[in-house]
Order: structure tokens, then sequence, then C-alpha cells
């Protein structure tokens, strides 16, 4: 395929060349992602799965909306809790620092 010879190009049309491009590749992602979704889609439906149970890494199950039990509240304010996972919240690193014990906060 020969390319233009894009030094006998303006500044412009560089400018518009270049958006055309973008444009083109962005179209071109797009037709590719559909063809790569439609045959894997084909391949899971002769097997008997659905197209989420082989892209999740959870099996078809989402697990990022799932919540997570409490375990730990404040006895002072009850609506300060924490779910043991993550850093621990201010209001237990200071009663913890005071020789409480973590058990005192389970829920």
């Amino acid at each position: 395929m020969p390319l233009p010879k894009i030094d006998k190009l303006s500044y412009a049309e560089l400018l518009e060349l270049r958006a055309r491009v973008v444009d083109t590749i962005a179209e071109k992602r797009a037709e590719e992602q559909a063809k790569v979704r439609d045959k894997v889609a084909e391949m899971a439906a002769e097997a008997g799965l659905s197209l989420d149970e082989i892209i999740s890494k959870s099996g078809g199950k989402d697990r990022r909306h799932g919540k997570v039990a409490i375990k730990y509240r404040n006895p002072k304010d009850p609506s300060q809790t924490w779910t043991g996972r993550g850093r621990k919240p201010l209001w237990l690193s200071a009663e913890l620092a005071a020789g409480k014990s973590l058990e005192k906060f389970a829920v």
C-alpha cells in the first residue's frame, strides 16, 4: 500500500490526516473486538457456557459488587464500623493503642 508523500502536505493537511488515521484506527479496533467477542461467544456456547462465565475470573459471579459483612463496631458510636479489610479506622486504632483488645469490638 503506497503511502502519501506526507512531506509535501501542509501543516493543516497533516493534522487532518492524523485525525482521520486516529478515527480509522478506533473503528478498526472496535471491529476487531466485535469479531473476537463473537468467536469467543460461539466457542463458549458450543461448550455450554456463557461469555460472562468465560471472561469473569470468579466463574460468572461478579464479586466486585458484593457487600462484606461488618466485623467490628465502635460501641461509643454504632455508626462507625469496619469490615476487617483495608486500613484500620482511626477510632479502632486509638482504642487498640489504649490497650483494648480487638475482640471487644467484634460484632
